[in-house]
């Protein structure tokens, strides 16, 4: 098996993973040297590996649930002649895998499209809320599961795209002005005092 690109061998393997119900990661890579280009590539399980020890535990009393188990299902893929090769491929599981359409709300296989996302910007601009938006988007889609990606990720997507909106100008602004706030907050106590005396 061959792609063109790492991007391409990845998709393949999601979809893969699609129809047999498991979503995947990226794993460890390989770069040509003095570049950006990559040379080698793991896709994963998700459930590949073990968490490392969390040290806050004896802090906490509450941690999240484990969701690795050593999976070693695996795609490894190599660059030759300008051409990813795939050679390496596991496709045994240790655990249970999703059933029928279940497998549509594993990440790997929930996105948001630049058009679902401009469309929720419009709607946010004319007051529209984002439950709104989303339910209104689930009834264009059929439902739920054609749509692609749950109201968390819509959420996390607006919220990281508005955040990357605020420029450093915008933060130096606000510091501007709250220190001529704070001048003329001292000069109109000063001028309070001064009337009082």
């Amino acid at each position: 098996m061959q792609f063109l690109f790492e991007e391409e061998a990845y998709l393949f393997y999601n979809k893969y993973a699609y129809s047999l119900g498991f979503s995947i990661r990226r794993g460890n890579q390989h770069k040509v040297k003095n570049s950006s280009t990559i040379q080698q590539r793991t896709f994963t399980c998700s459930r590949q590996g073990v968490r490392a020890e969390d040290k806050r535990e004896e802090k906490f009393n509450y941690s999240r649930p484990e969701t690795r188990c050593g999976c070693d299902a695996r795609m490894k893929i190599s660059l030759t002649n300008g051409i990813y090769y795939v050679y390496e491929f596991k496709e045994a599981h240790n655990h249970s895998l999703a059933t029928g359409n279940m497998s549509q709300y594993l990440r790997s296989h929930r996105k948001v499209t630049e058009a679902q996302l401009a469309n929720a910007e419009v709607a946010k601009s004319v007051g529209i809320s984002n439950k709104a938006t989303i339910d209104l988007m689930t009834k264009e889609a059929c439902g739920p599961e054609n749509l692609g990606f749950i109201s968390t990720d819509m959420k996390n997507r607006l919220y990281s795209k508005r955040t990357l909106k605020a420029k450093v100008g915008d933060t130096g602004g606000v510091l501007e002005w709250r220190r001529r706030f704070q001048k003329m907050s001292i000069f109109f106590i000063q001028f309070k005092l001064m009337r009082m005396i």
